[in-house]
């Protein structure tokens, strides 16, 4: 329709252009008016304002004038691209069902339409109407089964939708002869997303032995050994494909991280240091081996930037993180820091940091001038009067930590952020009852709250009470981070406490690797005496003393007694 349409519109203005440059009569003052007979709109005329109205109506985001327009152009002249257009129309404004009709009234008319097919299954996909997608595609393939790009489509789109059991259906349902490389390159990413690793390194490598240069399949193989932290393997695949010619942006940080994985900072570095030039990457790279404590080698690729006349502005963030963290030099971070445009996009971040290193410097009055100005600059940022509150309960006023912390929550009710640190300044003013119930009402707003969930989970434990819920609540906070070491000894505790005393041991020593806290030492050695290993419990007991927590001296009884036994 589209082509009809501008065809029609094209010729129009030629003939009008033609009749303008046409030789003008002689004008004859006495020549009697002519009648002008009225002539009828033809359809295609019509068709041709309204699809121009619809355009105007477009752009000027009237929707329902614009959905009118199109009505009437489908109405005089449709085509496949219309009834294309109108679908997405209505579904940009969320009327799914309207969309699915508009589409299967293109069908209709179009059967061998492709794009209207392939619009009323994704349609009915974001419907949660699988069934129904799929009876759609079953239809049309039936007389069409060698569609297998149509069918690649469908499985992609599920796979982006998280259906990878309904993309694994469609993709083993192709017949052997049909399969090609972006078959098994679908079936790989499907078994990827169920983390079926080893059944998807299988499809990728049948796809990349049928074609060495499918880089796709060789980018997911990749990223699936890393996935299953073989992480040699990834970097041999992505070294590969960076010694084929493939210099993306992607595949070099890639490269950086993996050979971070790998404690290899020389080699990480000497990929960037080839594209010196691309300042995004070398930062990105920079950010990664600053966050992994490489300092003198985020030096190598941050320093030639400080030397520049004008130093890139992006970069004043990350040579002030290299001067704090790396070179202990604080003045000269806040220099850094304080370069930064009040209109660049890390400048919110930079007086986040400026505050920090002002109120460590002991100017603390500066430190709070800063945070007060911040709040005026960006009033509608809580994060700025969260470091208030701190600031103050630093200076040991928790009384006016809580009146700034109770003001935020009345301004942003729905703020978890705001609600989990008044409920950590309840929890160290002694107010248990209120502790818990701000705790339970951040799981009311966020039930993925891991820190809430893991503070509930152990708070019961403690207790010695709702242990089933405290194990319930303290394995859905793993299920978000499971890495953390104290969500793991949140679990040990609650183990311990339910007399799981094996599965008690084994948590403990996972916590212990990942974290060295007082507290976690202590569990360990409470953990490791309860079935009998005094040597471990005495491990545990000596750690807990040395991190000299606030328990060091109960510590040091237990570990008093425990050596006393014979």
């Amino acid at each position: 329709m589209r082509h009809n349409i501008f065809f029609k519109i094209f010729f129009t203005l030629l003939v009008l252009t033609f009749v303008s440059c046409g030789k003008k009569n002689p004008e004859t003052k006495d020549q009697p008016p002519v009648s002008v007979p009225q002539v009828e709109v033809s359809a295609d005329a019509q068709a041709i304002y309204a699809f121009l109205a619809y355009h105007e109506y477009l752009q000027e985001k009237r929707i329902d004038e614009a959905i009118t327009a199109l009505e009437q152009v489908i109405a005089l002249d449709p085509t496949p691209e219309l009834y294309l257009d109108f679908a997405n129309l209505h579904w940009h404004t969320g009327n799914m069902g309207q969309a699915a009709q508009v589409t299967k009234e293109g069908l209709s008319l179009y059967p061998n339409s492709v794009p209207l097919l392939t619009a009323l299954v994704k349609i009915y996909i974001a419907q949660g109407r699988h069934e129904d997608a799929a009876l759609t595609l079953d239809e049309y393939l039936e007389h069409r089964p060698k569609n297998i790009n149509l069918l690649h489509e469908f499985a992609l789109y599920l796979i982006e939708q998280h259906e990878y059991e309904q993309a694994l259906d469609r993709l083993q349902g192709i017949s052997k002869d049909l399969v090609t490389g972006r078959t098994n390159l679908l079936l790989g990413k499907a078994y990827a997303g169920l983390e079926q690793y080893e059944q998807a390194i299988k499809y990728y490598l049948l796809a990349v032995q049928a074609d060495d240069k499918f880089y796709e399949a060789w980018i997911e193989l990749a990223l699936t050994y890393e996935a299953q932290k073989n992480n040699v393997a990834a970097v041999q695949i992505f070294s590969r494909l960076f010694e084929a010619g493939l210099d993306s942006q992607e595949i070099i940080f890639q490269l950086v991280e993996l050979n971070l994985k790998l404690n290899n900072p020389d080699k990480a570095v000497s990929y960037v240091l080839q594209f010196s030039e691309d300042e995004a990457l070398v930062l990105e790279s920079a950010n990664v081996l600053l966050a992994q404590g490489f300092y003198d080698h985020a030096a190598l690729l941050l320093d030639p930037l400080a030397q520049q006349s004008a130093i890139p502005v992006n970069a004043l963030f990350y040579l002030g993180v290299l001067e704090y963290e790396g070179r202990n030099n604080p003045s000269g971070a806040l220099a850094y820091l304080e370069a930064i445009p009040a209109d660049h996009e890390l400048y919110e971040r930079s007086l986040i940091f400026r505050m920090h290193l002002l109120y460590q410097d002991d100017e603390k009055e500066k430190a709070k001038e800063l945070c007060l100005s911040a709040q005026e600059l960006y009033p509608d940022q809580p994060e700025f009067v969260i470091i208030q509150a701190d600031m103050l309960e630093y200076d040991n006023d928790l009384m006016g930590s809580l009146d700034v912390l109770l003001a935020a929550k009345h301004r942003w009710p729905q703020s978890t952020r705001i609600l989990y640190r008044l409920a950590l300044l309840y929890d160290q003013l002694g107010h248990d009852e209120k502790t818990m119930l701000t705790m339970e009402h951040i799981l009311t707003l966020d039930p993925d709250h891991s820190n809430a969930l893991n503070y509930i989970g152990y708070t019961f434990a403690e207790q010695g009470q709702h242990l089933e819920r405290a194990e319930i609540l303290i394995v859905n906070a793993l299920r978000i981070e499971p890495y953390n070491g104290y969500y793991i000894d949140s679990l040990a505790w609650v183990y311990f406490k339910q007399g799981k005393l094996q599965q008690a041991w084994k948590e403990i020593r996972r916590a212990v690797q990942f974290v060295d806290d007082a507290v976690i030492w202590e569990h360990y050695g409470d953990i490791a005496l309860s079935i009998s290993l005094l040597e471990e419990s005495k491990k545990g007991y000596t750690r807990a003393v040395a991190a000299d927590g606030k328990n060091k001296d109960s510590v040091r009884k237990k570990l008093e007694a425990l050596e006393q036994k014979p």
